[in-house]
């Protein structure tokens, strides 16, 4: 046999790594674009509910203090009835845009449902949360949404301050602040603070 014949039957190794590594590249691109998925919402494109609550048990867990902030949409079933579910869509992801604009680089920004949102704020402490939560509901009640017109968000508000309070206790203190902002006239901002709340017009 010649040696010209051995040569053409051997494998021709350098492809074959290059292939190789081609699949591993693949393979791996997907896992990330499926973990990508698994982590956000998929309309609006932020960490969705359980990226949420991945982060808040590990910030308490680690004593990372941080502020939450819960804000709903005043009035949405009435945007969905009077202008469709594809506006209303629309103004969703425009509210979560919004809340891009306002948060920090380090903040997590999630869709909680339907049409709740929030933010944690990391090392976040009330006067920041107040401020941040003040700026983003002016902005959304002075600018033109998809409607045509402002919409209108009520807010909540809780802090953990390193303490050992745990997630639920978190959301159910910013949710009953929210729940007292819609109560006392939607459009604003309630910190909840030393079982009280505080009011901010």
């Amino acid at each position: 046999m010649s040696t010209k014949a051995i040569r053409s039957k051997m494998p021709k190794t350098n492809s074959y790594i290059y292939e190789v590594r081609q699949l591993d590249q693949s393979i791996n691109n997907h896992f990330n674009l499926l973990n990508k998925e698994i982590r956000l919402d998929g309309l609006t494109g932020l960490a969705n509910r359980k990226t949420f609550d991945l982060t808040i048990t590990e910030w308490l867990s680690d004593a990372i203090p941080f502020a939450l902030i819960l804000l709903d949409i005043d009035h949405f079933k009435k945007i969905n009835d009077q202008f469709g579910h594809l506006i209303g869509d629309e103004v969703l992801t425009y509210t979560a845009s919004k809340i891009r604009d306002f948060a920090g680089t380090h903040d997590l920004c999630f869709r909680y449902g339907g049409e709740e949102f929030g933010v944690l704020i990391k090392f976040g402490t009330i006067p920041a949360a107040v401020q941040m939560a003040e700026g983003l509901r002016k902005a959304l009640a002075s600018e033109a949404s998809p409607t045509g017109s402002p919409i209108f968000v009520s807010i909540g508000v809780s802090v953990s301050a390193g303490k050992a309070e745990g997630a639920k206790e978190m959301i159910e203190m910013a949710d009953k602040a929210l729940y007292q902002s819609k109560t006392a006239g939607r459009n604003q901002t309630t910190v909840y603070e030393h079982m009280t709340t505080g009011r901010h017009d």
